[in-house]
């Protein structure tokens, strides 16, 4: 009697199990259409904007240097930023191979679903999105402090650039929010055969994001709108926003409008 109740419980799992890499299979499908009409909608502004002036980084440098940009391109916070991106690398590395390492027993399904796969993961992964919440918490708070002076202390002044850091910011704070909380509760919480569903959504989504902040950032500094992909590009070094001068816009606006941050 105990054999067959095992025996049930063991089919009632495996169906379970297969329900959930399925589950993963879509998403990683659904992720990697995002990403591939992402780059047909963008191709030409990133061929232009991010290829030709070898600007090709991970989503957190571009985060590091939107800071870096905003404080003036003080030296301090290199100091302060190198080694703390270098301690996400590291610590991520750590989790990644801490939850690897013990996998010992993997099986493979058949043609219904391709891969191998293990019944029991680490719950390891469930530490990984931690070291880059911390870096994104830490550059929302410079970002939002900078660009909040600025605005308050300029207030009805026509400041694009800071507006744009102070927007592009929140928003990036909270798609890392949701995205890190999501992953954390899967990893936490969620069935082995959901340990991977929230990888591939999430690394889409991040570089989606990163690629469309830093090509906001390049069109609105070169005085165009961040909806307008005719608009000259600058290179991302070339910025100081303790010194940047804006550019006018077209005959609508009066001279006035223009002014140092």
């Amino acid at each position: 009697m105990s054999s067959a109740s095992e025996q049930a419980e063991l089919e009632t799992e495996l169906l379970q199990f297969i329900a959930d890499t399925q589950t993963t299979n879509y998403l990683l499908a659904a992720s990697l259409t995002l990403a591939v009409f992402e780059h047909m909608a963008t191709f030409k502004d990133e061929a232009e904007a991010i290829t030709c002036s070898f600007i090709v980084v991970t989503a957190d440098i571009i985060l590091v240097m939107r800071v870096w940009v905003l404080y003036g391109r003080a030296k301090k916070l290199l100091y302060f930023f190198l080694p703390l991106i270098i301690v996400e690398i590291i610590a991520m590395l750590i989790v990644a191979v801490l939850t690897i390492l013990p996998l010992r027993d993997y099986f493979h399904i058949g043609t219904t679903i391709l891969g191998c796969y293990s019944l029991r993961v680490p719950r390891y992964l469930t530490f990984y999105a931690i070291p880059p919440a911390v870096t994104t918490f830490i550059a929302f708070g410079m970002t939002i402090y900078k660009c909040g002076l600025s605005l308050f202390d300029n207030s009805g002044a026509y400041m694009p650039v800071i507006t744009l850091f102070f927007r592009d910011g929140v928003f990036w704070f909270l798609a890392m929010f949701a995205i890190s909380f999501t992953d954390l509760l899967v990893w936490a919480r969620g069935r082995p055969g959901l340990a991977q569903a929230t990888i591939a959504p999430a690394t889409v989504l991040v570089s989606v994001i990163g690629s469309r902040i830093l090509l906001n950032l390049k069109r609105v500094a070169m005085g165009g709108s961040v909806n307008d992909t005719t608009a000259p590009t600058v290179e991302l070094e070339s910025l100081a926003v303790g010194r940047i001068e804006f550019a006018r816009q077209p005959s609508t606006l009066r001279t006035e409008d223009t002014r140092d941050v």
